[in-house]
């Protein structure tokens, strides 16, 4: 009795038994409870070999949908361990083990969707088994439950520090068992479905930063609206201020999508976040075609102003001077490449190809710069080392210092000589007349505003009548 104790030092027992102290009794069939009836049946007939029922179990099939779940039951007490696995495996397919050690070794050979582990165990005990199936990245997100028969909020405390996501106190219906059973198993697919869409989410991310054109930001809005949602189909549609929704797709009369589909619009995944992952789909997708549409604006002025800054080609007698330019074709294509012909005399002619380091609409006003620039010097220098030397000193006096590749070619038709200087340029091709080609490999130097004090030598060589000379970009 209790009488003889103080009485402001009594308290009730956190967790009271519910059969008494006699705890084995508590691991038998209640008759009156409807779930242990159901075990009881889906057991009938087994025999204290834990292993072999929970292969017939297994191989029997559970009860319900969640035959697919497999359970890992460790407890060292054989009566416990049979009882467990009567009463779990009519709901799911349930293997059992006699120790910790077993348990890890059977984890790591087939991950299980629960561990159900009783805490004091020879060898390995549950706490240990937990501690190591937490530091294994392929148990890591395991859920585990813990049965003890040591009550108290310290003991469960510890059970879940070590890293247990239930812990159960012996004794206990086969009621409560079945309910937590259950809780964890929803927890956890909770848990998997919201990590997994979180991966999807990231790749969706990825995906959308590398599409390069409206079309490929709808497709992929609409193939990773589908996996986030779970769903068949999605429907993209645009909002009036031109952002994009993302809901999963019911072909019915209804809403015009942005790709061409009707949808009922909307609907409601609020009940497991699916609203809330596919609202941020859509705003990076929207996000995107926000950017492909400023690129692409861009693109059409930088190409407008490349396209205005070209020379009209001067027709010069006994020669044949032909350009082509061709734009980008996509917003990171653009660039500050130019090619000029400036008559210096009344039968010679400078040629210059250039190539702006960088890409947009800052290149391409630089390459307007550096063109009128190195327009002036050819007029004034004859030489074209000397033009470059003077580019390159007007650039490398620029807070915004320029950087750019540039091939300066002097021509005379009438006599075929022709001098050349090359700040980093790709060479001058020359296909002569008999079908032979070369490379003038002379008058290099570092490009443009590398280096203030380059000296930018200049090469000679000749052309004969037929001869053609190719200047390029890359």
């Amino acid at each position: 009795g209790s009488a003889h104790l103080p009485a402001d030092q009594l308290e009730e027992a956190a967790t009271p038994y519910e059969q008494g102290p006699a705890e084995p009794s508590s691991w038998l069939p209640d008759p009156t409870d409807p779930t242990d009836a159901e075990a009881r049946a889906g057991g009938a007939g087994s025999t204290g070999d834990t292993g072999d029922t929970a292969r017939r179990h297994a191989a029997g099939g559970a009860a319900d949908d969640a035959s697919a779940v497999r359970i890992l039951v460790a407890d060292d007490n054989a009566d416990l361990r049979d009882y467990l696995v009567r009463l779990l495996s009519p709901h799911w397919a349930v293997t059992a083990v006699p120790d910790g050690a077993s348990a890890l070794v059977a984890a790591a050979e087939r991950t299980p969707d629960l561990i159900v582990a009783d805490v004091m165990m020879p060898g390995m005990d549950g706490l240990e088994l937990v501690r190591r199936l937490r530091a294994d990245p392929a148990t890591r997100g395991v859920p585990i439950m813990l049965l003890s028969a040591r009550a108290g909020k310290e003991e469960s405390l510890t059970g879940l520090i070590a890293g247990a996501d239930e812990y159960l106190v012996k004794p206990f219906s086969a009621r409560e068992l079945l309910t937590r059973v259950r809780g964890v198993l929803r927890l956890a697919a909770v848990r998997s479905r919201h990590n997994r869409r979180l991966r999807e989410l990231t790749e969706a991310a990825l995906a959308l930063n590398g599409a390069s054109s409206e079309r490929e930001v709808l497709r992929l809005a609409e193939r990773y609206g589908r996996l986030l949602a779970d769903a068949p189909a999605a429907a993209v549609a645009f909002t009036p201020e031109g952002d994009l929704t993302i809901e999963p797709f019911c072909a019915s009369p209804g809403r015009e999508s942005a790709q061409g589909h009707t949808a009922d619009l909307p609907a409601n995944l609020a009940h497991d976040g699916g609203d809330t992952v596919l609202r941020q789909l859509a705003q990076l997708a929207s996000a995107r075609l926000h950017n492909l549409r400023q690129l692409e604006l861009e693109h059409r002025l930088a190409t407008t102003l490349q396209l205005a800054l070209l020379p009209e080609v001067p027709d010069i007698d006994g020669t044949s001077i032909v350009g082509r330019y061709v734009p980008g074709n996509d917003e990171a294509s653009v660039g500050g490449d130019w090619y000029d012909v400036i008559r210096v005399s009344g039968d010679e002619v400078m040629l210059v190809i250039g190539d702006i380091v960088g890409k947009g609409i800052k290149a391409a006003a630089a390459m307007g710069q550096m063109r009128n620039a190195l327009r002036a010097y050819a007029l004034e220098d004859s030489d074209p080392g000397l033009v470059l030397g003077r580019l390159n000193r007007m650039t490398s006096g620029r807070y915004d210092r320029m950087h750019a590749t540039v091939l300066c070619v002097r021509l005379s038709p009438a006599t075929g000589e022709l001098s050349y200087a090359s700040a980093g340029h790709p060479p001058v091709l020359v296909c002569r007349a008999d079908r032979e080609t070369e490379y003038l490999g002379g008058g290099l130097a570092p490009l443009i505003g590398a280096l203030p004090s380059t000296v930018f030598p200049t090469a000679r060589a000749r052309l004969e009548r037929g001869d053609r000379l190719l200047l390029y970009t890359d």
